[in-house]
């Protein structure tokens, strides 16, 4: 038979067939070493451009955010909640002093109740809207950074708010 490799009867590949075409190659010009070396730095390398991929894509998406903090967009959304939210607190705040307003002329007991349980129901909303106006606030990604200034960072307590609307 010929005695290239895989040659023998059973199929398989023994040392000696290893060798000589490890002697082909070499003769020709394609040492195994340097595929093995070429290879390995190939890989190496792609591992390296991962690494430095990976770590350059982690970088923008931080800018990004920067961005999307200060983009004229988000800053305009912030501003608009920021306003929304206080108006709602002094809408809110009103509705209190009308309540009470209400509860002072209400003659039977079970007008009294009820305008009591509303102004309780409001009073909750109050604080619902309070905790929403300051979480934006505390959040730097919100309006922590750029909500309007001529708003507080801390939205007045209902009895505060009270005073300023009634």
């Amino acid at each position: 038979m010929g005695g290239g490799s895989g040659d023998r009867r059973d199929g398989g590949y023994s040392p000696d067939d290893w060798d000589r075409d490890k002697k082909r190659a070499g003769k020709y010009g394609f040492p195994m070493g340097l595929f093995v070396k070429w290879g390995l730095s190939l890989m190496a390398l792609m591992v390296v451009l991962g690494v430095v991929f990976g770590v350059g894509v982690f970088a923008l998406d931080w800018f990004r955010a920067g961005r999307d903090v200060f983009g004229p967009e988000n800053v305009r959304e912030q501003f608009r909640l920021a306003y929304d939210r206080y108006e709602g607190l002094e809408a809110l705040a009103e509705q209190v002093c009308n309540f009470e307003t209400s509860l002072e002329a209400a003659e039977s007991t079970t007008a009294r109740q009820q305008i009591e349980s509303q102004r309780l129901a409001v009073a909750n909303n109050y604080s619902r809207v309070r905790a929403q106006y300051e979480a934006a606030y505390d959040d730097a990604f919100r309006a922590g950074l750029v909500g309007p200034r001529d708003l507080p960072d801390k939205a007045p307590a209902l009895a505060e708010m009270q005073v300023l609307v009634c």
